[in-house]
């Protein structure tokens, strides 16, 4: 979950419009952005492995909840996670409507 702030800004910025977040998240200039702004701090020269690199990414509209995706101590509970977002996740391996 991106935060709004920094990715209206980068809108704002770039001349973008939109309506809404959704649309924003889906704006290929923003997608884009954020893709080079993880491989730049996840790559080999940051410490990480090839396997531990990140590709593929799915930005989501609102934040995690407690009671919802987080538990009271705010650990992700990933069985929830992945049946909330299980469309979303598939998509990221089969290369449809992905990043």
């Amino acid at each position: 979950v991106p935060q709004f702030e920094v990715i209206e800004k980068l809108a704002r910025d770039r001349g973008i419009t939109y309506l809404d977040k959704e649309e924003l998240l889906d704006n290929s200039q923003i997608v884009e952005a954020i893709h080079e702004n993880v491989q730049h701090l996840v790559n080999p020269r940051t410490g990480f492995k090839n396997f531990e690199r990140i590709y593929r990414f799915k930005l989501l509209p609102k934040p995690f909840q407690v009671g919802v995706e987080l538990t009271q101590k705010l650990s992700l509970k990933r069985n929830v996670v992945a049946q909330l977002y299980a469309k979303e996740i598939a998509s990221l391996f089969n290369g449809k409507d992905a990043d």
